[in-house]
């Protein structure tokens, strides 16, 4: 990662949180602001319990992005603390009453690429930025920066990717999510994809691919996906990698498939997005919440839904 550690006094901090896919869409959104501002932006990672943060019990979430060459420095843990509040008895003062400057979530703000030369410096942003503009905006350089360094690979991962690219043009990777979203509290938000999701995405894939796609299926449950899982095509189950570190793994393997299936989850969604290839067909989800909300410019234009 490029210089960890050190801070611009005037720079604009976008907070890393959550899972992968989560902190995927933050850097992306922090390399597009970087590009409209002309550089001057720092991540900070002091959410996470590695750098200070509280452990979450529900679901546990660690810094992910420590694998990748990525080229925005990380702020120290505190800079940003003191960004918000200030320093000295002043800004512990402001911390205790609550009171924030410089602190602009995603929520309370209309954030989009054409409006980003409007955030201010220096300021820290935090939220989701699940929009697939921001990505699409700096795509080269975000290939770049998220290509796991060969080192990384072991041998298992580099015998997948073989596989992988052996099936060519017929290589389909397909994500099953299940895991925290079998918990009442989750899946009263998302909910699983259903049998008929999957069905109707893989019929999509044939009119692109043809009849013989081979299904190359990532999840959190293997166990679930081979006793109950159906298809008439070739499958390979990938459970190469541990779900506690091998999530960024998993996405490197994802994106050397020509084609993909993603989950309601933005872990896919980035195995999806990554895959280089030009006439590749994604299918995902028209509707990625059970409570019913929407997604505003989450799914690129050319992304089949179901």
């Amino acid at each position: 990662m490029k210089g960890k550690g050190t801070s611009d006094s005037g720079a604009i901090v976008v907070q890393l949180t959550d899972g992968l896919g989560n902190q995927l869409f933050q850097y992306a959104f922090a390399k597009a602001l970087e590009q409209v501002a002309g550089g001057g932006v720092q991540l900070d990672v002091s959410w996470f319990p590695e750098f200070g943060g509280q452990l979450r019990k529900a679901t546990p979430r660690h810094y992910g992005m420590g694998m990748y060459p990525l080229s925005l420095s990380v702020v120290p843990v505190g800079y940003a603390q003191q960004v918000i509040y200030g320093k000295g008895l002043l800004g512990r003062i402001r911390k205790a009453l609550h009171v924030r400057r410089s602190f602009f979530r995603e929520r309370d703000r209309d954030f989009c690429l054409a409006n980003l030369k409007s955030v201010p410096a220096p300021s820290v942003l935090r939220g989701f930025f699940q929009k697939a503009e921001y990505a699409e905006s700096v795509r080269e350089q975000l290939l770049a920066d998220l290509a796991l360094p060969e080192e990384q690979l072991n041998e298992a991962n580099r015998q997948m990717i073989q596989k992988i690219k052996a099936a060519g043009e017929k290589a389909v990777m397909l994500h099953i999510r299940r895991g925290d979203y079998l918990k009442s509290s989750v899946a009263a938000v998302f909910g699983c994809c259903d049998a008929e999701y999957y069905r109707r995405a893989e019929a999509l894939v044939e009119e692109k691919a043809g009849d013989d796609i081979h299904l190359f299926v990532f999840t959190d449950d293997p166990e679930w996906v081979r006793e109950n899982y159906k298809t008439r095509h070739q499958m390979t189950l990938v459970d190469i990698n541990s779900a506690a570190d091998g999530a960024h793994l998993d996405i490197n393997l994802m994106r050397h498939c020509a084609h993909a299936i993603t989950a309601n989850s933005t872990f896919s969604w980035w195995g999806a997005w990554l895959i280089a290839n030009p006439g590749k067909c994604v299918v995902s989800p028209a509707s990625w919440y059970a409570d019913g909300r929407k997604t505003p410019g989450l799914l690129p234009e050319s992304w089949h839904t179901v």
